[in-house]
């Protein structure tokens, strides 16, 4: 919901750096870091966007339907997850399953192992507690070994 929830208002900078005013639950917003990539790839957009006729006052996110084209509504909570759906699709079979909360999981558990602070994972994730975050971040899960929690769910499921 945090994503499909995203405005072109949302893409912002701080001291230099892009970042993204993220509201999640409760209406509580925070400032969220983006990979400078990232942020001038919204740059880009946007730019492309304007100089079409388009808008950046609303929704950064838009539907597209099933032909891959552009949809006048913007994008919702199911559409990310059938998004990612046709992404993993198109990717092959062996990341069948995924949903768009493993991303957040996966996105907890890589920042600990490359050293981020539960308190400034707890920031970016915008949890309440400290509590969920590390249990977010330490599922069991060593991707120095090769292996992720995903991958032994999946070969369950495939059985």
């Amino acid at each position: 919901s945090e994503v499909a929830g995203l405005r072109w208002a949302d893409v912002q900078t701080d001291e230099g750096r892009p970042v993204l005013v993220v509201e999640g639950k409760g209406n509580k917003r925070r400032t969220v870091a983006i990979p400078d990539a990232l942020g001038r790839a919204l740059e880009r957009c946007k730019e492309r966007l304007l100089v079409a006729g388009g808008s950046v006052d609303g929704s950064l996110l838009w539907r597209i339907d099933r032909h891959n084209n552009l949809g006048v509504l913007p994008l919702k909570d199911s559409g990310v997850e059938s998004s990612l759906d046709r992404s993993l699709e198109l990717a092959g079979p062996d990341l069948k399953g995924i949903n768009p909360h493993d991303l957040r999981r996966t996105f907890a558990r890589a920042a600990r192992q490359a050293g981020v602070s539960l308190d400034e994972l707890r920031e970016a994730l915008g949890h309440a507690s400290i509590v969920t975050t590390d249990r977010y971040s330490r599922l069991g899960q060593d991707l120095s070994k090769g292996h992720a929690v995903g991958d032994r769910v999946a070969s369950y499921w495939a059985v």
